[in-house]
């Protein structure tokens, strides 16, 4: 699912402006991001974990 899509689903379900709902999701992903980037685990409820291993972390800080 692009984050367009889940911004449109996420407005009709929460009953949100569209705009508004995209918003959240931008901030969303820029925040997994950051946590991903200062080598933070990210934990998604229902889906799962994210790591970045400690070769790719190294490979990402060129």
């Amino acid at each position: 699912m692009k984050q367009q899509e889940l911004g449109r689903e996420l407005a009709r379900e929460a009953r949100l402006p569209p705009a508004v709902a995209q918003d959240r999701i931008d901030e969303l992903v820029h925040r997994i991001v950051r946590k991903l980037r200062r080598g933070q685990r990210v934990d998604l409820p229902g889906v799962g974990k994210l790591v970045i291993s400690g070769r790719a972390n190294r490979a990402g800080r060129r």
